[in-house]
């Protein structure tokens, strides 16, 4: 099996230049490295201050409450415990070198034809800036998995046996050699989470299946039939299960017979896995619910695809009115930003997707649904006709009726207080298919997604997605709406998992999955027997090599030679390939982007290609010289290049460098304004002139206005734009898409913000 060991990986990441200073960035006041106990849960900040913000993995309680020193040992209340045998009560994160680690493990297809099923686990330091965390060359490849077929539980041992036992070693300190230090210097590793979807989370832990009858959540009691019920997606409602109670039964697996090891099982939810051994690992815990997996390839998916289209709601209505004609019509009529994509065709009809795509439908899909269902500018509190039982697609929903009405059965079953007559009524339920009802409900589950998915988050913000999940998914299951275990794994989202983690940006798969596409491309001979995959790993290796080489290289400085930059050219040229940077779109590219400018100041990225323009002949001399003049005020006195006044600088209009831009930005400038003084520094900005868009009285109120700041929505009049004003461009909030829908007779545009840094305030005056 092609294997990276882990320690001498991390030995090489460790000799980068100023890796190690990298790794403490993170450090804020009171998190030196020293003699610091672990931080207690209930001193988290975020518990008294429900506006605390979380940008990373570090603003999340568990960061801080990590513990070093601990040794998993026979004892205590469930026969195992993890006990500080020699009292350091320390906190890990304030070691020296306290690396916390995650990892992922993930099959995909590694060959174009047949079926070749490859795997590889990838282990990401979360110590890293967030910019730099998820690159490819970041990232450590431990192994890459032979296919064809996926290992069982049993065979995976083994194959994380070598990984563990790493971070078993790494976890009690290993010396690395450091650049600029004359001795070895101990350096910790802690695995803290499985990033991985969900199959494969439950697979590695060792825990039951997402659709095992009693063990479908591993957080919980309910059981996989509650799902039919409103108190399946009430937090107050749930029993919790105890984390340690699975590692009891899993260590008493380990060595059982089959008879007992199959009782295990079935009876306790949980078998032997590897990681069990590591101190303080715990398997549900540690292996969150995948926010991409479950929101937008598993929620979204449903939600539009089984709730919406296979519910019927798209059904056409009389007098010619076609909703399903319109949603399309809708969707491919959207202007979205080039960076983004266009959603494709019939995706709401059965295609695939992929999690872009999915989470891209979410941002519109409230707006779509009006556009589909209005009538004179209102939702209709009306049902959508009923299905043709001789169609397939009646078909279809007859069997989703009978798999709830099987469902609706076994939990009555199982309810004690259930009376025959509700027993009799169980084949007359049937799926509520009002459509103001269904508007309302995918409106509070769309702001739950949109607030969840931010890069950064509050504690109040946090809750206010899970109330608007909670009150979605208890309205669908009075609604008898067929609902998958992911509705309900989501609601242990923000209690178990995001508040100790920190914003899901920090820990979601999105990277992995682009990892895969990565190994994906390497050329390769097709060949079994681990013979693709050694080619794979070598690829990989090969990669990161180049860049440990770059980095070398350029850390010579000064003293580089001419062959040096040469090299340096040549080898980001081979690992950059054929692919352009322009084109490359995607959530994980797009937010690395978006973090290292945060980290850079460097907010704007101004595009290649450019021209010198004369503002005076484009007509905008008067706008932008009023503008500079009060930005500049307290450094100079700007007066017009036309005046002959003896005080003042004159602003020169000519040779201004001008950037184009679709749409509603009409031009973009960089200015740099030379100081009369020789030796005062030269004024510059980049401006936009723009022309906003114009709303007022006459703009209806829109049936999503109560969660119009949660869902990023904005309404104006259509093809109406204001005078030209001119902005700094780090005024600019983000991107948009724009669509257009009629109220009566009202034609009116509609701005869905794609922005996902943040929840946006009420009022936006002095960005655009």
């Amino acid at each position: 099996m092609p294997t990276t060991p882990t320690l001498p990986t991390l030995q090489r990441i460790l000799s980068r230049p100023g890796k190690v200073e990298e790794f403490s960035k993170w450090r804020e006041e009171g998190d030196a490295s020293g003699q610091t106990p672990p931080a207690e849960r209930e001193d988290w900040p975020g518990w008294a201050n429900p506006q605390f913000r979380m940008y990373d993995m570090t603003d999340g309680w568990g960061w801080r409450a990590i513990q070093a020193g601990l040794q998993r040992r026979r004892g205590g209340k469930w026969g195992i415990e993890d006990v500080d045998v020699h009292e350091l009560h320390q906190r890990f994160v304030a070691l020296p070198i306290g690396l916390v680690l995650m990892f992922n493990i993930d099959w995909f297809q590694g060959t174009k034809r047949g079926n070749h099923s490859v795997g590889a686990i990838y282990i990401t330091i979360c110590n890293n800036p967030r910019s730099k965390r998820f690159l490819a060359e970041e990232t450590i490849l431990n192994c890459v998995i032979p296919g064809p077929d996926e290992p069982s539980l049993e065979q995976l041992n083994f194959v994380l046996e070598p990984f563990v036992n790493d971070m078993r070693q790494l976890y009690y300190g290993v010396n690395f050699h450091i650049p600029d230090e004359p001795e070895p210097q101990p350096a910790h590793g802690y695995l803290y989470i499985n990033a991985s979807d969900l199959p494969a989370s439950r697979k590695t832990s060792g825990l039951r299946g997402h659709t095992s009858k009693w063990f479908m959540c591993p957080l919980c009691h309910q059981p996989f039939h509650s799902l039919i019920h409103p108190d399946c997606y009430d937090s107050e409602k749930f029993r919790l299960r105890e984390d340690w109670r699975y590692i009891k039964y899993a260590f008493l697996s380990r060595h059982a017979n089959e008879y007992d090891h199959q009782e295990i099982r079935e009876r306790r939810g949980v078998i032997w896995s590897a990681l069990n051994i590591l101190p303080d690992w715990l398997p549900s815990r540690d292996s969150p619910t995948d926010f991409m997996h479950a929101a937008y390839l598993g929620e979204t998916k449903h939600v539009i695809q089984d709730i919406l289209v296979g519910g019927g709601m798209f059904i056409k209505r009389r007098r010619g009115n076609k909703p399903l004609d319109k949603l399309e019509c809708f969707l491919a009529d959207i202007w979205w930003p080039s960076t983004i994509g266009r959603l494709p065709n019939n995706l709401a009809t059965g295609g695939a997707g992929k999690a872009d795509q999915w989470r891209n439908f979410t941002t519109v899909l409230v707006v779509a649904l009006y556009s589909s269902w209005n009538v004179n500018g209102e939702i209709p509190d009306e049902d959508a006709p009923q299905f043709s039982q001789s169609t397939k697609a009646g078909e279809a929903h007859a069997r989703v009726e009978a798999l709830l009405h099987e469902r609706r059965c076994t939990h009555a079953a199982y309810n004690v207080n259930s009376t025959p007559e509700e027993f009799d009524d169980i084949p007359k339920v049937a799926m509520d298919r009002n459509y103001r009802r269904h508007f309302n409900v995918v409106m509070e589950w769309c702001a739950a997604i949109r607030i969840w998915s931010s890069q950064s988050i509050s504690v109040e913000e946090a809750s206010r997605a899970h109330d608007c999940h909670a009150r979605a998914c208890q309205t669908w299951a009075q609604m008898n709406c067929h609902l998958t275990p992911y509705f309900h794994l989501l609601m242990h989202l923000t209690s178990s998992y995001l508040l100790r983690l920190g914003p899901i940006y920090s820990w979601w798969a999105y990277p992995y999955e682009r990892n895969n596409g990565l190994l994906g491309r390497f050329k390769h001979n097709g060949h079994g027997g681990g013979e693709l995959e050694a080619t794979l790993m070598r690829g990989w290796t090969k990669m990161t090599l180049i860049h440990d080489l770059i980095l070398h290289l350029e850390a010579l400085g000064p003293n580089k030679t001419e062959e040096d930059e040469a090299a340096i050219t040549a080898l980001k040229k081979y690992l950059k390939g054929d692919r352009k940077t322009s084109s490359t779109r995607g959530t994980l590219l797009t937010m690395i982007a978006t973090m290292a400018a945060d980290q850079s100041d460097a907010l704007v990225q101004l595009p290649r290609y450019k021209k010198k323009v004369n503002l005076r002949t484009l007509g905008l001399y008067a706008l932008v010289f009023t503008h500079l003049r009060s930005l500049w005020e307290p450094t100079t006195y700007l007066i017009p290049d036309t005046s002959m006044a003896p005080l003042g600088e004159p602003f020169i209009a000519t040779n201004v460098l001008s950037y184009s831009h679709p749409v509603q930005i009409d031009y973009v400038f960089h200015i740099i304004h030379s100081r009369k003084m020789p030796d005062a520094p030269a004024l510059e900005m980049t401006c936009a002139i723009v022309r906003p868009f114009v709303v007022d009285e006459d703009v209806p109120e829109m049936p999503w206005n109560i969660r119009a700041v949660d869902l990023g929505l904005g309404v104006w009049h259509y093809g109406r734009l204001g005078a030209q004003i001119v902005v700094d461009v780090n005024a600019f909030s983000g991107h948009f898409a724009l669509g257009s829908v009629m109220h009566c007779e009202m034609r009116l545009w509609v701005t869905m913000s794609l922005c996902h840094s943040t929840q946006e305030p009420d009022g936006l005056e002095n960005d655009y």
